[in-house]
């Protein structure tokens, strides 16, 4: 007799490419990412079908294969192509993603939380106390927070400028990523103290972020943005 579940478990014969390429237009997607990994992947054997979306800052790609393809083997073969012309790819691209679709990706429980004031901003309380509390429970894949979002500082760049001080926009992205962090540097130990070092270069409010030095001559991201 077949067995009776609830949600029985099935994998979809579908792989899903995702290539983020930030600070880019979707020509230079297309020309400098999609149509290489295209090329590579159409010698994959059994696809059905393949479907490309070059958009601003990101590609992905979807391949459909018949029904009875180990969809796990075929996103294995996948990543192996893609990791194969990796000097083709632009050299800043940092990463892409491979994944499968099956019942256990579906969600299965939608919580609804209301309150008297106003939870759009508290993605960092709900992450803390609601997310990760939920994550710990046994059988738990995956917990998502929709209609709030993180807290970010958006950088609205003026063209005339940009193109005034001739600013490369993927160092630009560069210097942003590298200008905030912080590291564990290791530890000093005098006597029976340990200190620990921690460099930070964390960006903390927007005036920070508007006098970071970007290029030449001292030119500050407020010059252009």
């Amino acid at each position: 007799m077949l067995p009776l579940e609830f949600f029985p478990t099935f994998e979809y014969p579908y792989v899903n490419i995702d290539i983020p390429y930030p600070n880019s237009t979707p020509d230079e997607v297309e020309r400098q990412i999609t149509r290489p990994v295209e090329e590579i992947l159409a010698t994959i054997s059994g696809i059905k079908r393949m479907i490309s979306n070059s958009s601003e800052n990101n590609s992905s790609i979807f391949l459909e294969f018949d029904w009875g393809v180990d969809s796990n083997i075929r996103a294995i073969e996948a990543k192996e192509k893609i990791d194969s012309i990796r000097n083709q790819l632009p050299s800043d691209l940092e990463r892409f993603y491979v994944g499968r679709i099956s019942m256990s990706d579906i969600e299965v429980l939608t919580v609804r939380i209301s309150s008297n004031r106003d939870l759009s901003n508290s993605y960092d309380l709900l992450e803390r106390h609601l997310k990760r509390r939920v994550e710990r429970i046994d059988g738990v894949s995956r917990v998502r927070l929709y209609g709030v979002e993180k807290k970010e500082i958006r950088i609205q760049l003026l063209a005339n400028r940009i193109i005034a001080h001739q600013v490369n926009l993927n160092r630009l992205s560069q210097v942003l990523a590298t200008s905030n962090f912080t590291v564990t540097a290791g530890r000093i130990t005098d006597a029976s103290q340990r200190f620990t070092v921690r460099p930070i270069g964390e960006i903390k409010t927007p005036e920070e972020i508007g006098n970071l030095i970007i290029g030449q001559h001292n030119l500050k991201l407020r010059d252009i943005a």
